[in-house]
């Protein structure tokens, strides 16, 4: 992001100022040239003196304006960092609860690829004797996958509820094919049986 520069209200104010400070400059040199000889020139000094005086007031007010902004630019930077401070917490929220259900996603990876590897040994090694044996691991196996795919859905759930639509969507996949497998392993089970 490009620097802004100061506000204008603080540029404007600083430089009301320094004009107001060159005129008074001006007016205290003018007046420190003046030759104080005849009544005339005394007049002159005296003209002067009251246009410093004014002159004074002005930078006074100049001053008062530029204090004014430097107090506004103040409370524009507080307010700026008490948002940043709140979006700060926020990132820290959010990265708690992502961070939680990033670990989980990780134990529900690690429970899916071991019960994948049971459920693919099961379906390998189905062989039609024997079939009732089986059965019983089929069915254990298929309710662990079941049950594996009903925790997916609840950290997928989870995981959208509180805005991490990704980690949603990967879930929904994972959740489909835990489903799909424990399908495919009832349909060969009843094969090996018969």
């Amino acid at each position: 992001m490009p620097d802004a520069g100061p506000p204008a209200g603080l540029v404007d104010a600083a430089t009301a100022l320094e004009e107001e400070l060159v005129r008074y400059e001006r007016l205290a040199e003018g007046l420190a040239n003046v030759p104080l000889g005849s009544a005339k020139q005394l007049r002159r000094a005296a003209e002067q003196l009251s246009a410093i005086a004014g002159a004074e007031e002005r930078m006074e007010g100049a001053l008062r304006g530029l204090v004014g902004a430097v107090s506004a630019a103040r409370e524009r930077q507080t307010a700026a960092a008490a948002a940043a401070t709140g979006r700060a917490d926020e990132i820290r929220r959010r990265s708690e609860e992502l961070t939680a259900l990033l670990a989980r996603w990780e134990a529900l990876g690690a429970e899916a690829g071991t019960v994948h590897e049971a459920a693919r040994g099961l379906l390998d090694a189905m062989p039609p004797e024997n079939g009732g044996g089986r059965q019983a691991a089929v069915d254990d196996v298929a309710r662990r996958l079941q049950a594996l795919a009903a925790d997916v859905r609840t950290v997928g759930d989870a995981a959208r509820a509180g805005g991490f639509v990704d980690l949603g969507r990967e879930a929904d996949d994972l959740r489909r094919s835990l489903q799909a497998l424990a399908n495919r392993l009832r349909q060969a089970a009843p094969r090996a049986a018969g």
